[in-house]
C-alpha cells in the first residue's frame, strides 16, 4: 500500500513540476526558419540539392515518440517538427532527437498544421471544426475560431491561412483568424490545396480542378476531369494528379488544359516530386515510378513489397521513399537501380526530409530515424 502511495505521489509531482516533458520551445533556441512558399506540411514538393549524397544510409539515431507520424516537416534552424496520431505536435533537436517542445490537444482528429516562426496553426474536425493559433515559445493560445465545415489542414499563402471546407476554399488572416475571402461554390474541397504564393490550386468535389487568385479568391480557371482524383496535388512545371482509374495526368498551370496522361493501372495516393526531366511517385501496386515530365513516357519503375503512399524525395541523384513493407529505399534517379534499402520498425507513409546531409524518416509504429547520407 505504501508503495502505491509513493508511486501516486511521484506521478503527481512529475505532473506538477512539468518533468514529464517540455510543453513549449525555449526562446534561446530561436524560432522556426521558414522558406517562402514552404510554410506548411503540404507545401509544393521540391527536390533537395546535394553534391555529397551517394544514396547510402548510415543510422545516427532512432527515437520512440508518442504516436505515429503521417508527415514530417523540416523548418530549418535545429528542428524537426511533426504531428502524431495522438494529436501531439512535437519538435525535436535535429542532432540528438531530444524533444524540445510538445503541444497537445485532447479532442478532435487533427489535420496537418501550418507553422511560421513562433506561431503554429492547429486544425481539428471535431463537430465544431476549430482552428487554434498557438505560440510555440509560451504554449499559449493566441486566437481560436470555430469553422464547422473544415475538410483539410491549412496552408500559408501570402501570410494568410487557406484551407478546404464543405463549400470550397476559405482564407483567414494569420494569426487573427479574420475572414479574408471565401469560395462559395458549395462543393466540398477534401484534398489539401497547394500554392505557388500567387495562385492556389485545389480539387472541388472529386473531379473539378480549380485555380484561384491567392489575394482575392477569384477563380482563374476551372476544368472538369473525366475521372475522380485519388492523389495529392503536386506542383512542378505542370499540375500532377493521380486518378482513381489508374491514370496519372499533367495539367497546364495557366489554364488547366491536359498536357499528357500515363496509364499506370493502379491509383496513386501520395504526391509526386519533379526533378530535372523526370517526375517521381509511388503507387498502390507497390512500385515507384519515374516518368518523363514533358510527355508522361515511362522512364523506369521499381517494385517494392508493399503499397507506396509516401511522397518521394529527390536528394542529389537519388530518389528516397518509404513503403508499407517497412523498408526505406534509395534508388538511382536516372537508371531506377536500387542503391540501398534499410528496414525500419514499421510501415512508412511519411515523406522523408533532409537538412544538410541528414535524412529524417518516420514510421507508423511510433519511431523517427535520423540517417547520415553517405
Amino acid at each position: 500500500m505504501r508503495s502505491l502511495c509513493r508511486l501516486a505521489l511521484l506521478a503527481l509531482l512529475l505532473i506538477l513540476t512539468g518533468c514529464a516533458g517540455k510543453k513549449h520551445l525555449s526562446r534561446q533556441a530561436g524560432g522556426f526558419e521558414t522558406v517562402p512558399a514552404v510554410t506548411s506540411f503540404r507545401a509544393p514538393i521540391k527536390a533537395v540539392a546535394s553534391d555529397v549524397f551517394s544514396g547510402h544510409f548510415e543510422m545516427i539515431y532512432e527515437k520512440k515518440i508518442p504516436g505515429s507520424v503521417d508527415n514530417v516537416m523540416i523548418t530549418g534552424n535545429r528542428y524537426v517538427a511533426f504531428m502524431t496520431t495522438r494529436r501531439r505536435f512535437l519538435v525535436v533537436d535535429q542532432s540528438t532527437g531530444k524533444r524540445l517542445c510538445r503541444i497537445q490537444r485532447r479532442k478532435g482528429l487533427m489535420f496537418d498544421p501550418a507553422v511560421d516562426d513562433s506561431l503554429l496553426a492547429l486544425v481539428d474536425r471535431t463537430p465544431w471544426g476549430r482552428i487554434e493559433v498557438v505560440n510555440i515559445f509560451s504554449g499559449k493560445t493566441i486566437s481560436r475560431k470555430v469553422e464547422g465545415d473544415i475538410k483539410t489542414g491549412p496552408i500559408e499563402v501570402q501570410g494568410k491561412l487557406v484551407f478546404g471546407t464543405a463549400h470550397g476554399l476559405r482564407s483567414l488572416t494569420f494569426p487573427g483568424l479574420k475572414l479574408v475571402w471565401e469560395d462559395t461554390s458549395d462543393v466540398a474541397t477534401m484534398i489539401p490545396p497547394v500554392s505557388d504564393q500567387a495562385v492556389i490550386y485545389s480539387v472541388s468535389g472529386t473531379r473539378q480542378v480549380k485555380a484561384v487568385a491567392a489575394d482575392r479568391g477569384t477563380t482563374i480557371w476551372s476544368v472538369d476531369l473525366n475521372g475522380d482524383v485519388a492523389s495529392e496535388i503536386s506542383l512542378g512545371r505542370f499540375i500532377y494528379l493521380g486518378l482513381a482509374d489508374g491514370r496519372f495526368i499533367a495539367l497546364d498551370r495557366t489554364d488547366g488544359s491536359p498536357v499528357w496522361e500515363s496509364i499506370i493501372g493502379y491509383p496513386v495516393r501520395g504526391g509526386a516530386a519533379e526533378e530535372g526531366e523526370s517526375i517521381f511517385f509511388g503507387c498502390t501496386d507497390g512500385k515507384i515510378y519515374a516518368l518523363d515530365a514533358s510527355n508522361g513516357a515511362l522512364r523506369w519503375s521499381y517494385q517494392t513489397d508493399g503499397v507506396v503512399t509516401a511522397t518521394p524525395l529527390v536528394f542529389g541523384t537519388a530518389v528516397i521513399v518509404g513503403s508499407l513493407d517497412r523498408y526505406l529505399y534509395s534508388i538511382n534517379g536516372a537508371s531506377g537501380q536500387l542503391i540501398e534499402r534499410v528496414q525500419l520498425n514499421g510501415p512508412i507513409t511519411a515523406q522523408v526530409t533532409t537538412v544538410g546531409a541528414r535524412i529524417f524518416a518516420a514510421t507508423r509504429n511510433n519511431r523517427i530515424y535520423c540517417f547520415e547520407g553517405r
